[in-house]
């Protein structure tokens, strides 16, 4: 890199100031290898004062001017007073002509008793470093470095790709949920205060493309033949939006997650109850819909569930399913912890599983994971998500049926129980819980499953009640 060269123009205001525009002049030489031409140095006995100040306009190899502007810089150049005056004609043009320059470079060293800068007329509409107190010029002067050598702190990054939604040519039903999510993460990711109202703003839109791009099914009556094709329709417009909300919700835990359960997972799974609920709207409140939504209120209900296990989160487990969700029936004032009001037996979905070559002992477990298709959250952790969820409830009392137990497989434990089990500091179930240890855990849950196992509506154990407690490591062993 070729060094800046520079020539200081300045005011011999006083002999004070004089020497500190040449410590000035002495420390861009010596500390950031600038090499300065300044009358106190470079003009000699009996040479042209002129013919120096012609150096600004003939000597090529000067990279740049520092104005050194003081208040008697400023009145003796917009006076044009000799010395001051001469520098200050051949420096103008150079600064009206071009709008663009950056060769000249204001260095304010004073201010009016007002505060106002002391500059000249020709400059004062110009970005100007500012050395009018100590403190100020020890703030700028790496600023200043950095313009004279051409380096930035920071610099416009490159072109990247052509961002990819461009070649998607089927127009999309959640092209307002994919831009307010981006305004959301940068939001986010930069803990700007915008991230409130935004929170709202996603939820608002994805209501409203959900509902529109589900209005085609306003007037399909159950009787109907295509009752299961717009059911259908719904459950794979939906995969798309419950992705960007998957996003949301992982991004918020992973910040902070105590404050994602209160401002992201509550609501979220509030406001996907409040849909599935009975609406005035026509599109909103047909039977096929609302079915499909409740569908996808189980399904976030895991989700969210998943997302706080990832984080390792109990306190904030404990928070979510303690909250009081309304009922969605709108004849009803009932309110369900344990995120039971989300455990949804759908009877389209029954009877579509009548319609299948092989039927499922739990369809809407089998339909979950078939369109599973997030790369962060699999079947896996949903179905440890459900054991959570299970175990929280009956533990309690409250109604939750375990549909995903059928898919969990001999010898494989859930990672977050068997953490719970092995590494007990902290004891994470009895957070969880509020029970006093994991003994006391383990010892009421055990006797709770088998009591409630020994129904017949349990059909998802007929295959191995202690597969499921061994997965969940609550055995004795």
């Amino acid at each position: 890199m070729q060094n800046p060269k520079v020539f200081i123009s300045y005011s011999w205001s006083s002999p004070s100031y004089k020497e500190l525009v040449l410590d000035i002049a002495d420390r861009l030489i010596k500390e950031d290898k600038v090499e300065v031409i300044i009358d106190e140095y470079d003009l000699k006995g009996g040479q042209d004062v002129v013919a120096f100040m012609e150096q600004l306009r003939t000597d090529g190899s000067i990279t740049h001017v520092l104005v050194l502007s003081d208040a008697s810089y400023a009145a003796k150049a917009d006076t044009r007073k000799r010395g001051v005056g001469t520098e200050a004609q051949i420096i103008s043009p150079e600064v009206y002509n071009d709008i663009g320059q950056t060769r000249v470079v204001p260095v304010m060293m004073e201010r009016t008793p007002e505060g106002a800068p002391c500059l000249p007329t020709f400059l004062r509409s110009r970005l100007y470093f500012d050395f009018s107190s100590e403190e100020a010029m020890h703030r700028d002067w790496e600023k200043l470095g950095r313009h004279l050598w051409g380096k930035p702190i920071r610099t416009k990054p490159d072109l990247g790709e052509a961002p990819k939604y461009l070649s998607d040519t089927s127009g999309g039903s959640f092209v307002g949920l994919k831009r307010t999510w981006q305004s959301l993460r940068l939001a986010l990711s930069e803990g700007k205060p915008s991230m409130a109202v935004l929170r709202e703003e996603l939820l608002d839109v994805f209501e409203t493309e959900i509902t529109t791009a589900s209005s085609p099914i306003t007037n399909v009556d159950e009787s109907q033949e295509d009752v299961m094709t717009q059911w259908e329709r719904c459950l794979k417009l939906q995969v798309e939006a419950r992705d960007i909300l998957l996003d949301w919700a992982l991004m918020e835990v992973r910040i902070d997650a105590d404050r994602a359960t209160d401002k992201c997972l509550i609501p979220l799974l509030e406001r996907v109850n409040a849909i599935a609920g009975f609406s005035d709207n026509a599109s909103s409140s047909a039977p096929v819909f609302r079915d499909a939504m409740a569908i996808l209120g189980y399904e976030m209900a895991l989700y969210v569930t998943a997302c706080l296990i990832e984080v390792d989160a109990p306190l904030s487990l404990r928070h979510l399913l303690q909250y009081p969700f309304p009922d969605r029936e709108a004849y009803r004032d009932t309110l369900h912890t344990g995120l039971s009001e989300f455990c949804h037996y759908s009877r389209i979905m029954s009877s579509w599983n009548e319609k299948q070559k092989q039927q499922w002992i739990s369809p809407i477990a089998h339909r979950m994971f078939d369109r599973c298709t997030h790369s962060k959250i699999g079947k896996d952790k949903l179905i440890e998500a459900e054991a959570v969820i299970f175990l929280f409830n009956l533990l309690n009392r409250t109604r939750w049926y375990p549909y995903t137990a059928v898919y969990s497989s001999r010898g494989s434990r859930f990672p977050w129980f068997l953490k719970a089990k092995v590494a007990k500091s902290p004891d994470r179930l009895a957070l969880l819980t509020g029970l006093k240890d994991w003994f006391e855990v383990q010892e009421k849950f055990v006797k709770a499953f088998q009591e409630a196992t020994h129904s017949s509506r349990y059909e998802v154990f007929n295959h191995g009640q202690g597969d499921y407690i061994e997965r969940m490591s609550m055995n004795t062993i």
